[in-house]
């Protein structure tokens, strides 16, 4: 099975790495504003605070997860660019519901929510984007 897309690897990762920073970056800009304007200590899942440091880490392993699938499907997969961005819609459906269980921690969650979608709202549609410029579709 071949994928629709020849990738130049050399471009598609630099973009990719740009693309996960910027939106590591996005989530621990979101997460200081929500922590400083709304003075509320976002809670990690041990009950800890939740550090800047993770949350950068965290958006940028999964950033770059998503890139590798991504290049996987466009090389290898038939269709692989509407097909990532299916599985893209599903993980974040998936994603969304664990994060707004209510209890008692409710708040908490929906704040963590934003900082999740903030990082989504940037990865997903710019990953998509950038295939058009790394990647040539085969004849």
């Amino acid at each position: 099975m071949s994928g629709d897309y020849d990738v130049d690897g050399k471009a598609f990762w630099t973009a990719a790495t740009v693309v996960a920073v910027i939106a590591a970056l996005g989530g621990m800009v979101a997460q200081v504003v929500l922590e400083l304007i709304f003075d509320i200590d976002l809670v990690a899942g041990a009950g800890g605070s939740l550090g800047i440091g993770t949350t950068f880490i965290v958006a940028f392993v999964v950033a770059m997860a998503a890139a590798g699938l991504l290049h996987l499907f466009l090389a290898a997969v038939p269709r692989g660019r509407t097909f990532w961005q299916l599985l893209a819609s599903l993980v974040l459906i998936a994603s969304v519901v664990p994060i707004t269980q209510v209890d008692s921690d409710g708040e908490n969650k929906l704040l963590l929510l934003i900082v999740h979608l903030v990082v989504y709202l940037f990865t997903v549609p710019t990953l998509s984007g950038l295939v058009g410029r790394v990647a040539t579709p085969r004849a």
